[in-house]
Parts: structure tokens; sequence; C-alpha cells
């Protein structure tokens, strides 16, 4: 008896250990095929997902679709994408679907939830389940969450139901997150595609509707886009400027001009080492029209590159600008016409104070008292060297300021020659920057120059007593102009007073210093010597 029973316990164990080893079994090929359905699932969900971010729909439509696709392969009832406001700690609804109810726009988490919940009916509440279950508008979700992306993904059941809802696992991680990285990659590539595509429309839009020839080419200039403004420009069409040669674009003196520009810029390139792709060139060419005739251009002009920087095109904007010519050559003929007329008011009034100094020097017939003769001779002086600003400007080509060195030096000579008995024996020295100064500062400093020049060549050297005039021209450090008159002669009395003295010459002197706005220095030893500093411009004039 005892040998039957122990026979029937170890038939017995050896059941239930077959019976365990059964149930192993089953549930191994339970969790393969889980784990194969998982799989599938998310081939056929990423495969689908795919297949429409391949097709021509906008971002959020493209979502929606997605969405779809969601709730047909995992049988759920509701999902919807969110996008996180880290500023504001706030979820947004960006799409949904299933939902019966419009969702609430905006959701603030007690807390920022984890990257994956799996939330079924054996879930324990807690505040961040409660917050998602609100959300999700049922007891049963899957959610994922992209911080570094912003958008998180909600899939949500009414019921748990094996027949009609397959329950959610931790184990559907790997769906979720695969399909919302999906998604955010083919969103980040249609925002891309859909921002180039809003910039094309945007630049083509302005090139298709601006005044101005917008083009590229190759380097040999055969065109590979133009704008529709060719037409108003030359008279051909987008597709005749297409198949046009640069012969047939530009006339023989505009296509060397353009060639030779391009040779130096390649040349540079290769000897410098590349091109500066800041900088275009701007040419001024003749285009040829349709009709035969040529209108003057404008080119401004760039090069395109390749990956590696090299010049492979040029991208240019022509623009027409007949009407820009015929306006500067209004301008120019203008010009001509005020500058001849400049010319002769400078020639006329030239003119007429040496009618003046004629007159005085006839006047000046009618008497023998040395003292008024010496009047008459230094109102003639004074006079001419009125007279020698305005020849200067009437014979120069800038009209507006005389040249105060050469002026000097022809003042000198004239002075010169009016005391050509006191400069006999007496040498002139003159070193003069080459300094401008306009009409209404250089008559004053001709007079000043006149009178200081005079005073030397008359009372320096009495009895024919030899000497040396110097004459500097010079600017400060200050950007102020020195304009001295020395001499070596007897020097000034001990008691003379420059500023308070009663003759005419040096009252006039104090005069024009004071209308210079300048400052008058006096040297007694070892020679004598009076210098005027000044500025270039009025004070007023700056101020303006």
């Amino acid at each position: 008896m005892n040998d039957l029973e122990q026979e029937r316990d170890f038939y017995r164990q050896q059941c239930d250990e077959l019976g365990r080893r059964l149930l192993r079994l089953q549930e191994e090929q339970t969790r393969a095929r889980r784990d194969a359905r998982r799989s599938r699932t998310a081939a056929r969900l990423i495969r689908d997902i795919y297949q429409i971010a391949d097709s021509d729909v906008s971002l959020n439509q493209n979502n929606l679709y997605f969405l779809q696709i969601v709730l047909d392969t995992l049988s759920a009832d509701r999902a919807a994408l969110l996008e996180y406001i880290p500023e504001q700690k706030q979820f947004i609804f960006q799409n949904a679907l299933g939902f019966s109810r419009s969702p609430q726009s905006t959701f603030e988490p007690p807390v920022l939830p984890a990257e994956f919940y799996s939330v079924n009916s054996k879930s324990q509440p807690t505040p961040i389940i409660n917050w998602l279950r609100h959300l999700a508008d049922g007891p049963f979700l899957l959610w994922a969450f992209e911080p570094g992306a912003r958008l998180a993904f909600l899939v949500s059941n009414d019921i748990e139901d094996q027949h009609l809802h397959r329950p959610f696992e931790a184990n559907d991680r790997e769906i979720i997150e695969g399909a919302l990285h999906v998604l955010i990659d083919i969103i980040e590539r249609k925002q891309a595609e859909e921002a180039l595509q809003r910039s094309e429309e945007k630049y083509r839009l302005l090139a298709e509707n601006v005044m101005d020839v917008i083009w590229t080419a190759d380097l040999n200039f055969r065109f590979t886009y133009v704008s529709p403004s060719i037409l108003t420009l030359s008279g051909y069409t987008v597709e005749e400027a297409m198949e046009q040669g640069i012969e047939e674009v530009l006339t023989p003196d505009s296509i060397e001009i353009a060639t030779q520009a391009l040779a130096k810029e390649l040349e540079r390139a290769r000897n410098e080492g590349g091109i500066d792709q800041e900088i275009s060139r701007t040419l001024e060419l003749e285009q040829l029209c349709k009709d035969g005739s040529t209108i003057p251009i404008e080119v401004k002009v760039t090069f395109l590159r390749d990956v590696a920087g090299r010049p492979s095109g040029l991208v240019g904007i022509t623009r027409d600008i007949t009407e820009r010519k015929r306006a500067e050559a209004l301008i120019r003929s203008s010009l001509k016409e005020k500058e001849m007329l400049l010319q002769e008011i400078h020639h006329r009034v030239k003119n007429n104070l040496q009618i003046i100094s004629s007159l005085l020097s006839l006047q000046s017939g009618y008497t023998e008292d040395p003292r008024v003769l010496a009047s008459f001779q230094d109102s003639q002086n004074r006079i001419r060297s009125m007279a020698l600003i305005h020849e200067k400007l009437y014979r120069s080509e800038n009209l507006a300021q005389v040249d105060l060195a050469e002026y000097i030096r022809d003042l000198v000579a004239s002075l010169c020659r009016s005391y050509q008995a006191q400069a006999h024996y007496i040498e002139l020295d003159i070193e003069a920057e080459r300094l401008f100064l306009e009409i209404n500062r250089a008559v004053p400093s001709g007079l000043i120059l006149n009178e200081l020049i005079s005073n030397s060549l008359k009372h320096a050297f009495p009895e024919g007593r030899e000497g040396k005039i110097w004459v500097t021209l010079q600017t400060t450090n200050s950007g102020q102009i020195r304009m001295s008159v020395g001499d070596n002669g007897v020097g000034f009395p001990a008691a003379f007073d420059f500023r308070s003295t009663s003759t005419l010459g040096l009252q006039l002197v104090n005069t024009l210093v004071g209308q210079l706005n300048g400052l008058m220095e006096i040297e007694r030893a070892p020679a004598s010597l009076i210098s005027i500093i000044f500025s270039v411009r009025d004070e007023e004039e700056k101020e303006i």
C-alpha cells in the first residue's frame, strides 16, 4: 500500500510541475504575443504617421491626422496634443479628437508631470494623476511628455474592456513616446517647410512686383532666373530673356566693363583666398531693348557661392536710370549756367574795381601834394587787393573759395610794382601753406595783408635802406590760420600803440581783425612781427 501511495504522490508532483510549466509557457506566450502585438502596433502607427507627413497638408491638418491614426491604432476614445508654456507653467491644447465637449484651453498642473504615465483603474490616485484624469476627461489614460520640444501627448479611454479597449500598460511607453518623437520630427520638418514656403512666396512676390529686374546667372552670364519686370525694362518676355546671352543684353562697351569687373573679382578671389561676401559691385551699363534702342541701367551684382565658398554664379538687380541721367544732365546744365553767371559777376566786379582804381589814378594827376598822392596810392592798393580776389575766383574752377597762398604771392608782386622805389633794395620771403578761404573771409584777409605789407614797404626801410620782409601763412595746432607779416627794419616807435593808432590803414586792420573774430599779436624784437590768428569759418557758420 505504501508503494502505491508513494507512486501516486510521485505522479501527482510530476503533474503539478507539468501544470506549472504549462502555465509559465502560457504566460510567456501571452507576453510574447503582447510584445509582438505592441511591436506591430508601434510599427503600424509610425508607418501611418510618416505616410501623412509626406502628404501636402498644413501643420494643423497633419496633427489631426496623427491623432486619428493613434485613435484607430490603439482603439482609444480620445487623443490630444498639448503644448507646454514654461513661462506660464501651463499646458495648452493644440489639437484634440474624441472629446464630447470642447476641452478647456489652458491647464496648470499641480507640479510638472513626469515624461510618462500609464493610468488604469488600479492606479493609486495622486494630485498629478487626478489632474491628468481631469485633463483626459476619463479614468484610463496614457501620457507622454517631451520637455525639450515642449509637447505632450494624451490618449484616454472611458472604460477598460478587453473586447473594446485593450488595457494600458507601462510597456506601452515605447509606443506612445515613439509616436510623440515621430510627430515632433514631422512638426519640425513641416514648420521648416512652411517657413521656407512663406519666405519663398514673400521674396517671389517682391521680385515679381518691383520695377527693378532681379536676376541670377552663371559665371558665363547665362540667366537662370529673371523677374517679370524685364518686360517693362527691355520689352523682352521672361522666356525670351532666359534664352539670351550677354551679347544680346548689353552693348559692346558694357560687355567689356562687365567682363573686366568679373575677371577682376575672380582674380582677387584666387590671390586673396576668397571674395568678401558682404560687398557687391555697382556698374553703370547700357541695356539693349527689343525695339533696338538702348537705355542706361545701373546693375548691382554680387556672387552666389557653393558650399565651399567658391563663386558659382551671380545675383543682381538691374534698374533703369534713364530719368536719373536726365535729371543729372539737367542739374549739370543748370550748374554750368550758374557757374558762368557767377564767373561773370566776379569778372564785372573786378572790372568795376579796376575802373575805380583808374579813376583814382586819373584824379591823382591833378594834385602834387605828396600826402594826397600817398592817399590815392593807398586807396588804389586796397581796391586792387579786392579786385585780385575776384580775379582769382573768376579764373578758378572753385567759385566758392580762394587759394590764399597763391593770392598772397600775387598781392606781394602787385605791391612791389606799386612801391617800386621802396621795394628795390628789399628782399621778400613768402612761406605759405595752401589754404582755401571763402570770399567773405578772403576779402578782409587780403585787405589786412595789403595794409601790413604796404606799411613795411613804406616805413620800415627809410632812405633806401636794405632789409627783408617776410610773409608766412600756416595752420596752428588748433586748426586755426596764422597769417604773419614781419620785417627787420627800423621797428615800431617805443610809444606806438597799434590798437589806438590814428592812421587810417592800421585802424582798418583793427576793424578787419574784429570782423574775422580774430586775434592780433605784435612782437617788437628782435624784428617787428604782426600775426593775425583767425578761424577758417565764422563761428556762426560753424553753429549752422
